[in-house]
């Protein structure tokens, strides 16, 4: 190890190597704010779809879109729980006139209310409905088009939000071929009621959805009116060490629970047009959708899933020919014995350690698992898998050549002269049992170690937006300095503060019907006002 190794690990690690030291990099100055502000709205994408928003004709806007969307990444830089037109307007009253004019604010103008919500409304009204950039072409009509042209394109709402979530991401950033993918609860303002005419439910936001979330201590109730925010982030592909930022990657809004499958391979189509996507991981919140929605399709664009089963998705199907089954969404032959067919994953509650060798359980199936005898070959729709004996990883009386193996290889229960699935070659085709199946046997180590990837986009919701100070420590009574040798000192307004008046029973006239009695009412009378309670 050289010295400068030797000082970038030791500047990582405790002197013990066990905890590492992450520097956590003090907050963005205000100037810096603005300039990273103007810089997103300065993306070519993003002044695209703020030129498009613009009207051709009419009066023009005294405060541009561009400028609208430069203050909006400077609130979310500033205050982003709080995102507000009026804290809008706030962050924006608390800058200088040469950060006002970075920002594309023009000096005469004193910004409202009016100028902002305008602005946000029209940007939302036609993303809300789509965009169509129109294209460049430097030549001729007649003539082909070249790589320097630039061809229109249809923008889609998860497009647009994409493009303003990218434009937070600088040009270097490392944007890999693998994707996570996970929802999270937008709870609306506003409050679903039932009609008087028990007919259904009402709401002044015609456009929520009633949604399920994952219950907590804080929040019990699992059901919320409101929206469902589809976040993606980039993850390192299976098997390759390093780290990348925490930072999210794309965005798609859905009323409630609503359509999961289509914001999923919206979010990943949109990511395409930043760099190209092989790989995409998702939770169970996902998987339970129809394959002609998620599997079909991301299979069409190239695209490998890596998910969680549902407990519905479990279980042993009949396979494509006599002497396979379906287990957990993987191609077995029928020699896989009957104690590794039905096992229970690890619970969340369980040490590394107990679910270590949960795992190793399940890895002991990958013997008795179809190999993959071919590549995806586009427009075959069918894919060839080998059985296990052809592939040498179990020996079986019904296959000779097998037999001849080591006494290494486990050796089946098959029945001689029985028709095992052990050495034959079937054809799959991409349609059968789609939703279920994966590149990696489900809960095996492989598949455990790709699917923790997914903590990433966990991590990403969780993280606090705002850099929160850290606490001063308080300094007790013992540990204050000459704090036993100060005598207290007469507060000066204790000697102008009236005494409470005394109280003065007060007779209440009223009227009663038997069942009450009279009382007395106490009454403060004042102190005379020349009269110095204090000195007398």
């Amino acid at each position: 190890m050289t010295a400068a190794a030797g000082s970038s690990d030791y500047s990582r690690r405790t002197a013990s190597g066990v905890s590492r030291i992450v520097l956590v990099p003090e907050g963005l100055g205000q100037w810096q704010r603005v300039r990273r502000a103007r810089a997103m709205a300065d993306q070519p994408r993003v002044r695209a779809v703020a030129d498009a928003c613009t009207a051709a004709y009419g009066r023009p806007r005294k405060l541009s879109l561009q400028s609208v969307l430069a203050i909006g990444y400077l609130h979310a830089l500033s205050r982003p729980t709080h995102m507000t037109v009026t804290g809008m307007l706030r962050t924006l009253d608390q800058l200088s006139d040469s950060e006002r004019r970075h920002l594309g604010v023009p000096a005469h103008l004193h910004v409202r209310h009016k100028h902002v919500w305008g602005g946000l409304r029209r940007l939302a009204q036609h993303i809300r409905d789509g965009l169509q950039l129109p294209g460049e072409h430097h030549h001729e009509p007649s003539e082909p088009c070249t790589t320097a042209c630039q061809q229109a394109v249809a923008l889609t709402e998860d497009d647009i939000s994409t493009i303003l979530v990218q434009a937070s991401l600088p040009s270097t950033f490392p944007r890999t071929g693998a994707v996570d993918v996970d929802g999270t609860d937008i709870e609306s303002h506003a409050v679903m009621h039932w009609r008087p005419d028990h007919s259904g439910w009402t709401c002044t936001d015609h456009e929520l959805g009633g949604g399920h979330r994952t219950p907590t201590d804080r929040r019990p109730n699992p059901f919320f009116a409101g929206y469902e925010g589809h976040l993606a982030t980039y993850v390192l592909p299976a098997g390759v060490k390093g780290e990348i930022p925490l930072l999210f990657a794309g965005l798609a809004l859905r009323p409630g629970v609503q359509d999961r499958a289509g914001a999923c391979v919206r979010l990943v189509g949109a990511l395409t047009a930043f760099g190209p996507i092989h790989e995409v991981i998702y939770d169970r919140g996902y998987s339970t959708s129809k394959p002609e929605k998620l599997a079909a399709v991301l299979r069409e664009m190239g695209v490998t899933a890596t998910f969680d089963l549902h407990t519905s998705q479990r279980g042993i199907k009949a396979g494509p020919k006599p002497g396979t089954i379906w287990c957990d969404g993987t191609l077995y032959s029928t020699a896989l014995p009957e104690a590794l067919r039905n096992l229970e994953p690890p619970a969340i509650t369980m040490t590394a350690e107990q679910k270590a060798r949960i795992r190793d359980v399940f890895d002991a199936r990958a013997p008795y698992a179809f190999v993959p005898h071919s590549k995806p070959v586009p427009g075959r729709h069918a894919r060839r898998f080998k059985g296990p004996a052809l592939a040498g990883h179990v020996r079986c009386p019904n296959w000779p050549k097998s037999m001849r193996l080591g006494p290494e290889i486990p050796t089946t229960n098959c029945v001689p002269g029985s028709d095992c699935g052990c050495g034959k070659t079937v054809s799959v085709p991409d349609t059968m049992n789609e939703r279920d199946r994966q590149p990696l046997a489900w809960q095996s180590n492989a598949w455990a170690k790709s699917y923790n990837r997914r903590t990433r986009i966990e991590g990403c919701q969780r993280a606090d937006p705002v850099p929160r100070p850290q606490r001063q420590p308080r300094l007790l009574p013992h540990a204050r300095p000459h704090c036993h040798r100060t005598a207290p000192r007469p507060d000066p307004r204790r000697e102008q503060r009236p005494p409470p008046a005394p109280l003065v029973p007060r007779p209440r006239q009223t009227r009663t019907l038997g069942r009450r009695t009279r009382r007395t009412r106490l009454r403060r009378t004042p102190a005379p006002l020349h009269q110095n309670p204090w000195t007398t």
